[in-house]
């Protein structure tokens, strides 16, 4: 019986969109991540039919979907300066059209901060910004591919550091299906603690106390390099950080997380060889049969 715990890693667009699935496949991922443009600047690439066409062909043929992408770093939602708001949801719309293009199962955002405004003055900006987004959704229904934010470390203030703040976020616009990315290294900078097995089944009741397990669409499994609680948002290398191996198997074996995608975004990934090498061994790290 095929195991349930689909692993993927983010792969890079260079040289072309469409070279994309092909690294995912040599790599032996399960799913995979993109950005949909250069990660730290505002301009959008260029992708022509043909290339949608190709990439989604691409994946079809060598099996390995669903795709994700994670929108740019600069974007904003809760931005106070109004250009830099109105790029910010432009971004994200550009992004999630693109998705709905190329048969991306979700974009993922972060949602941004009110630096010294407070969360009060920021939801009001992030509610303005998604209803603008839900009006371009409405134009393209159904647009197919599902808006996700991502839960924060809190750096810099950054909204959605909290169950509770992303539900807040998140209730007025249940007509468009929005949901949640959960990543490992954030929650625990965060304060959610995932060290052990009662920690985890806190968790687990959290989530569905609050945004409910219908939301979570996708997992980021990262290890930390900054420890519990400090709201520093830096990854490390599954079993080379503060959450550790043991607690990263115990969290993708728990009942409650079969059968989402875990994609992993660590430092190795950017000189891991272009086999299946890499992520077999984090699947036996993971005791991933």
């Amino acid at each position: 019986m095929p195991h349930t715990i689909k692993l993927g890693a983010h792969v890079s667009i260079a040289g072309a969109l469409t070279n994309a699935p092909g690294r995912a496949h040599a790599l032996g991922c399960e799913g995979f991540q993109i950005f949909n443009t250069s990660p730290r600047n505002w301009r959008q690439i260029k992708v022509s039919d043909q290339e949608k066409h190709r990439f989604r062909e691409a994946v079809r043929e060598l099996n390995v979907g669903p795709v994700f992408i994670h929108t740019i770093y600069l974007i904003n939602l809760a931005s106070s300066t109004p250009q830099f708001w109105e790029l910010s949801i432009q971004a994200l719309i550009d992004a999630l059209l693109l998705g709905r293009e190329i048969g991306a199962r979700a974009v993922i955002t972060h949602v941004g901060s009110p630096k010294d405004e407070g969360f009060k003055v920021g939801l009001e900006r992030v509610h303005e910004a998604l209803r603008r987004v839900g009006t371009t959704l409405d134009r393209y229904n159904p647009v197919g591919t599902r808006l996700c934010l991502e839960f924060s470390a809190g750096t810099g203030n950054h909204i959605g550091k909290t169950f509770e703040e992303l539900k807040t976020i998140l209730d007025p616009f249940e007509k468009y299906n929005f949901g949640v990315t959960l990543d490992t290294a954030h929650m625990f900078t965060a304060g959610v603690e995932l060290r052990t097995l009662t920690a985890l089944n806190e968790l687990v009741a959290t989530i569905e106390q609050t945004i409910g397990f219908d939301r979570v669409e996708l997992i980021h499994l990262n290890d930390s390099k900054a420890p519990f609680g400090s709201g520093v948002d830096r990854h490390e290398d599954i079993g080379e950080g503060e959450i550790g191996s043991k607690a990263l198997a115990r969290f993708v074996h728990h009942p409650r997380f079969q059968n989402f995608n875990f994609i992993l975004e660590t430092p190795s990934l950017k000189t891991a060889p272009s086999d299946t090498a890499w992520l077999n061994k984090i699947r036996a790290q993971l005791e991933i049969k």
